[in-house]
């Protein structure tokens, strides 16, 4: 029955949900005070906290995707439903991924887990639709029932070269593509997004690994965009980009494009020239402007980053004197300078560690850090979890043991009857005493009534509700004790 997953998944799984799918809000930002990528309204409306960024990377309805995610995505953060989830396992395989992205059309909005493995393209995989958006998302175990990319790893690779890659192009509308706990290993060429048409495109890349690529120009991770208007917003987040073949990082902006990316606790470093050696390859960055007329501010913020150790230098930038470099920002990096196309200043307004950052083997391919590493403790703190005083710089956290999520202390959590008309039961079974609430929330993510909030000690117990002036449609409740949410939704018939 595992190959009829695929195909069944969705179809059988229709609802409203989907529907909702079909007419999903293109994420803006009017205020973001906290600067965690998400819009400080639509945090208030879901009950997150605007000042805090710790919240962007904690995953309040447990369905596996992270706030910020959720927000960027255009799904429900308290809905375990959104986005459709679809597995995908080595037997499915490339062919089962290159089927969801060319040949799908049910919903646009797709979160796939991939189980652990090694896949290997032996051609290039690309989107048949526009507008797509969807978490590709690996480090899960075989029957999809523990997700720990530590212990379960995803890998893309193409060792016979044949032409393998992942290559979204994006045009029309509002795309999201985020990629997560990934690592693409040996692959002939490189992981790339194109910008084809007029666009608005968030990409993420979180916990991903992209090492020994073999190419003769451009980026393993590479970004394009065509001479017409567009608009690119990039988070590169805990990832490491080494010894490739290539550079690291490829960003080629043209014609008055919009440009936004954060590099965030990411580590770039023993990249190479390509083995031909024509084309201009080897700089941990290569950040490219072309054919601009006018006046443009892109905003690229690298905080907590180790680039070392290229074979060019650690940044590259190339623009026409109509690009204006006030919003860049180096912010508490160890960066091996000089670096090429950036003024000198731009170095001084934030703090460097141009130091040897101490990795625990490069040879054997093992960029995490020693003890002794100049870096530890001298990152600054933007909302993801760390060790000791203060973040470490690059993708690996020194001694660092991941938090696992807290022992349920609910064992059941039951609404009856579903749909409802009158009364709805809510019935649970605590093993701990704790603090508790009961919130209502409406399928906008609003919040509709907070039901309860009082220290509960364990037992059994049972929650009556009146819903007979509730207006007809579905709903969610927000059970939440100590470290722990669970999301329930029903429908009021």
């Amino acid at each position: 029955m595992r190959t009829l997953h695929l195909a069944l998944i969705l179809l059988l799984s229709i609802s409203p949900i989907l529907a909702f799918a079909q007419n999903l809000p293109i994420p803006t930002i009017s205020s973001d005070l906290d600067q965690d990528g998400m819009d400080d309204a639509w945090e208030k409306r879901h009950g997150l906290d605007p000042t805090s960024p710790v919240d962007a990377w904690t995953d309040w309805d447990g369905d596996g995707v992270a706030n910020l995610f959720e927000f960027r995505l255009g799904s429900a953060p308290l809905d375990t439903h959104s986005p459709q989830v679809i597995e995908l396992t080595p037997e499915q395989g490339i062919d089962g991924l290159r089927q969801i992205l060319e040949d799908y059309s049910v919903s646009d909005l797709l979160y796939i887990r991939i189980a652990t493995g090694t896949y290997q393209p032996d051609r290039p995989i690309s989107n048949a639709r526009t507008g797509i958006r969807m978490l590709l998302q690996g480090g899960w175990n075989a029957d999809f029932t523990v997700h720990d990319p530590q212990q379960f790893t995803t890998i893309f690779s193409d060792p016979q070269r044949s032409g393998g890659r992942l290559d979204m192009k994006l045009s029309d509308v509002y795309s999201a593509i985020i990629y997560q706990h990934l690592d693409f290993i040996e692959m002939s060429a490189p992981v790339q997004f194109t910008c084809r048409e007029e666009s608005e495109t968030y990409v993420a890349l979180h916990e991903c690994n992209i090492k020994n690529t073999r190419r003769s120009f451009g980026g393993a991770l590479d970004f394009r965009t065509a001479d017409i208007k567009s608009n690119l917003k990039l988070d590169l987040v805990s990832c490491e980009i080494t010894q490739n073949n290539a550079n690291g990082l490829e960003v080629l902006i043209f014609a008055d494009n919009e440009f936004a990316a954060r590099i965030l606790n990411c580590t770039i470093a023993h990249n190479k020239r390509s083995t031909d050696n024509s084309y201009t390859t080897g700089y941990g960055l290569n950040l490219l402007f072309y054919q601009f007329v006018q006046q443009s501010t892109p905003q690229i913020l690298i905080q907590n980053s180790i680039i070392q150790n290229n074979a060019r230098h650690s940044i590259n930038f190339t623009a026409p004197s109509g690009v204006n470099l006030s919003g860049f920002r180096l912010e508490s990096n160890n960066i091996e300078t000089p670096l090429e196309g950036l003024p000198a200043i731009i170095l001084q307004t934030g703090s460097n560690i141009d130091e040897a950052p101490s990795f625990a083997d490069t040879l054997a391919g093992n960029f995490s850090l020693q003890a002794n590493s100049p870096g530890i403790d001298q990152g600054t703190s933007f909302g993801l979890p760390f060790s000791g005083a203060a973040p470490d710089m690059g993708a690996y956290e020194f001694n660092f043991t991941p938090t696992n999520r807290p022992t349920p202390t609910v064992n059941t959590l039951t609404l009856y009857p579903n749909p409802v008309r009158n009364l709805l039961h809510i019935e649970w079974d605590k093993t701990t005493a704790e603090d508790l609430q009961l919130e209502i929330f409406r399928y906008d993510g609003r919040l509709h009534q907070k039901l309860l909030s009082t220290h509960v000690p364990a037992g059994t117990y049972t929650y009556r509700w009146d819903v007979t002036n509730l207006a007809r449609g579905y709903y969610f409740l927000r059970y939440h004790d100590g470290d722990q949410f669970i999301t329930r939704p029903f429908f009021k018939a």
